[in-house]
């Protein structure tokens, strides 16, 4: 274990993708296993770690798996949050009464208040006040077959940005395979620990269909009232399930599509399937050649949305 004495995370990371059947053997030894939390512990968080933490966890035992889950929820939460900004939010403007601090008078409906009254009252003037757009978005994921696990940690990344980006708006997150899967409804209130857990917690593999994937997302958007509803979908574009996704994807308000290598190569993908998606659902088409790409990919897009 020459890397974990040089505090190399890079040579450790290549040690378990490439030793898989050893690493139980190898993590049974209860000084080895803190040893290499010590490193992870005092190292800067970042997704090699968290990466090196995922890999572990399937050898442990509950206990052991407990602390790596967390320790992994807490890098995933704080990458998320450093990389994340808030950038500007969609406004409008209005109707509310008469109070201190507000500037812009809407002099048509007040006129309209106090053209026929004798003395009127500060709820008969009228003003208009800024507020923040509400925005509704669902993000599905593909998990299938197609999924590697060396790259489930980069998608969960993606979804703690989305969690940190719309925290105070509404979001919806769906995995999806032969079955969609809500992993966090439009509603539902919780904290980004919860859904990073449900994701550690999820199996991956079997079939893809996107189409009653989309299906389930249409149907979160729907739950809402917000000004602007839009769908993000990260897939390969591979349907072996169901029928076309584009006579759905059109019924979106905009649908955005990630295309992804999730299999072996770049070309394993369908990008006719991806672009005829996003072209149906209103929206843009973006190709990422590197998985790693993903999380910078879904936050540019957030922030031009």
């Amino acid at each position: 274990m020459k890397a974990l004495g040089s505090r190399d995370l890079p040579g450790l990371y290549d040690f378990f993708i490439q030793t898989p059947i050893s690493i139980g053997e190898i993590l049974s030894d209860e000084n080895l296993f803190n040893d290499i939390i010590h490193v992870i512990d005092n190292s800067k968080a970042n997704l090699l770690s968290a990466q090196i933490l995922f890999q572990m966890q399937t050898n442990l035992d509950n206990k052991q798996r407990k602390k790596v889950k967390n320790i992994i929820k807490r890098i995933i939460i704080d990458l998320a949050s450093r990389i994340t900004t808030k950038g500007l939010s969609s406004t409008e403007y209005v109707d509310t009464v008469f109070r201190p601090g507000l500037e812009e008078l809407n002099i048509e409906r007040t006129l309209e208040n106090i053209s026929y009254l004798d003395s009127y009252s500060f709820e008969d003037i009228i003003m208009l006040e800024k507020v923040k757009k509400k925005t509704a978005v669902v993000l599905l994921l593909d998990v299938s077959n197609s999924m590697q696990k060396e790259k489930i940690v980069i998608a969960i990344l993606s979804i703690g940005i989305l969690a940190q980006k719309y925290k105070n708006d509404y979001y919806s997150v769906i995995a999806f395979k032969d079955k969609p899967q809500i992993m966090k409804s439009m509603r539902e209130i919780n904290s980004d620990e919860i859904l990073i857990e449900r994701f550690l917690e999820l199996e991956f593999g079997g079939a893809t269909d996107i189409r009653q994937a989309l299906v389930i997302g249409l149907e979160e958007l729907e739950k809402t009232y917000a000004k602007i509803k839009f769908g993000i979908i990260v897939t390969d574009g591979l349907v072996t399930k169901g029928g076309k996704p584009e006579e759905i994807a059109e019924k979106y308000p905009k649908l955005h599509v990630i295309e992804v290598p999730l299999g072996i190569g770049a070309s394993a993908g369908d990008s006719k399937t991806c672009a005829e998606m996003a072209k149906s659902g209103g929206g843009r088409h973006f190709h990422v050649e590197d998985f790693n790409d993903l999380p910078r990919q879904l936050l540019l897009l957030l922030r031009e949305t």
